[in-house]
């Protein structure tokens, strides 16, 4: 991330740490794989120990957000904490199933990030109110 510098943009650096997060989890290190795995069947006094390394973690995470949220890289009604748990917990799972003959962490980096900002389907998203009028035209939406 430091070494972006102050000029990177938003995605630029939500990127940074989302191949940061990948390469940690993914590579030689069998700790971080085996925590994320195994922390929610550890014994209480055993998650206690990690607790506040997570919570910090997530704080960074939270300042990422946030500040991508205020410059208009991401969308104002945006939850951020469900984006957070959701982004995390989709790079988390990358143990159960990454092979090192598949995508590179840097490849499955970009997708993350490209569908974390676009999206993966082909337009805009609908409003709130267009989702509302569609539904009450269904005959499913009036049950």
């Amino acid at each position: 991330m430091e070494s972006l510098g102050p000029g990177a943009t938003h995605r630029e650096r939500i990127r940074a740490a989302i191949l940061a997060h990948l390469r940690t989890i993914l590579g030689d290190n069998d700790y971080s794989s085996a925590n994320i795995i195994n922390y929610s069947h550890a014994p209480v006094n055993v998650r206690q120990k990690n607790r506040e390394v997570r919570a910090a973690y997530g704080r960074y995470w939270a300042s990422l957000l946030e500040a991508a949220q205020r410059d208009g890289a991401i969308a104002k009604d945006m939850d951020l904490s469900i984006a957070r748990m959701l982004l995390i917990g989709a790079l988390n799972w990358t143990v159960e199933w990454y092979s090192p003959k598949g995508k590179t962490p840097d490849e499955i980096a970009d997708q993350c990030s490209r569908i974390f900002f676009d999206g993966v389907g082909l337009g805009a998203a609908p409003s709130k109110a267009k989702s509302a009028a569609a539904k009450a035209k269904s005959p499913r939406g009036s049950r």
